[in-house]
């Protein structure tokens, strides 16, 4: 489960991908991630999340900036087309990200899956370990994982295999 901040190191690695893209943050919360994608360069960033906006996450209030569409959907509910998607959320669910991800041009995946807790669901993953990594910043807190379109074989990355694992609490030591 992402915790909710980005790293300079992440910032700088994802400020290329996001540049100028319009992305679709899936599982928005209270936009703190939507607001630091349009900061990074963004075109606009597309705010899906279940529930209206909302505050309080992490201790950030939800605040609505330009370039930001809120859009309250299940995410296997999307009709449009997603390009560029960003996970960081939910825990554990099926809430369709592969199916949706699954022609998608770019996938950013923040978060920790050392935790026993995944972001998404088995079949997201398994789908994220058939692409290839474009970026890569694993930190204590958060890991960033950029996935392109092509489709590689390739041993899991530790964030992935975690993922994979949610009955064991990983180290993180173990991923470097």
């Amino acid at each position: 489960m992402s915790q909710g901040f980005i790293y300079e190191a992440q910032e700088k690695a994802l400020r290329p991908y996001v540049k100028d893209r319009v992305i679709h943050d899936l599982g928005a919360g209270n936009l703190y991630l939507s607001t630091v994608l349009m900061l990074l360069g963004a075109r606009e960033v597309i705010a899906v999340d279940k529930e209206p906006i909302h505050d309080g996450d992490y201790g950030y209030p939800a605040k609505i900036t330009a370039g930001i569409t809120p859009v309250v959907s299940l995410v296997q509910d999307l009709k449009q087309p997603v390009a560029v998607g960003f996970v960081s959320w939910p825990v554990n669910w099926d809430i369709g990200l592969a199916d949706v991800l699954r022609d998608s041009e770019l996938v950013i995946y923040l978060g920790c899956n050392t935790d026993g807790t995944a972001c998404g669901d088995r079949s997201f993953w398994m789908q994220m370990i058939g692409r290839e990594v474009l970026a890569y910043v694993p930190k204590r807190g958060n890991t960033l994982i950029i996935y392109g379109s092509k489709r590689v074989l390739r041993e899991p990355l530790h964030e992935e295999a975690c993922a994979l694992d949610t009955r064991t609490i990983h180290e993180f030591s173990d991923a470097v």
